[in-house]
């Protein structure tokens, strides 16, 4: 089956499982293309959706740039919901989501290490635990997410494992 990465959207089969991938790119090693390659082997039935992109370009205008950001944050809502959704919809094997977060391995000043994965955690625990708020995937469902397969892992050396242990903890879930 096929991995979806953006700009490019593909419709997943109803009765195909989707995975999405969650975990730091920038300033992060490549960790998402030998995961999903590595899933992909062992799961031939599965979509894989990894946000690591092949469109950016260092040398991208101000404009470029926008736009880019733009598609990507769109698509990675639009995956996330989806394996969100089918979690709750069909059975717990539809939808999944997988988070490594690995060290740093390039430090940008300007910009906190895995700063999208760590708010995209925060409310996909935030729903899971039942707390109600705010929902930035427009999620219909959002009350009721069931404790459903979210794998969470953090290299030992990754800022703010220890908080990320904590909460899984508090949850009944382990850190991987």
């Amino acid at each position: 089956m096929p991995l979806l990465k953006p700009p490019v959207y593909e419709d997943v089969p109803v009765k195909s499982p989707l995975m999405f991938l969650i975990g730091p790119i920038q300033g992060a090693p490549d960790w998402q293309n030998p995961t999903s390659q590595w899933f992909l082997r062992r799961m031939p039935e599965v979509y894989v959706a990894s946000p690591r992109s092949e469109m950016w370009k260092p040398d991208l205008s101000e404009e470029e740039h926008k736009r880019l950001f733009e598609q990507q944050a769109h698509w990675e809502h639009m995956y996330i919901q989806e394996a969100l959704l089918r979690m709750v919809s069909r059975s717990h094997a539809d939808g999944l989501i997988v988070a490594w977060c690995p060290k740093e391995e390039a430090h940008d000043p300007k910009r906190a290490y895995g700063q999208t994965t760590r708010f995209e955690l925060g409310t996909i625990l935030g729903w899971i635990d039942g707390r109600k708020g705010r929902n930035p995937f427009n999620d219909p469902c959002a009350d009721h997410w069931p404790d459903g397969p979210i794998f969470i892992g953090a290299d030992p050396e990754f800022t703010g494992r220890r908080y990320l242990e904590y909460t899984m903890a508090a949850q009944g879930r382990g850190l991987f």
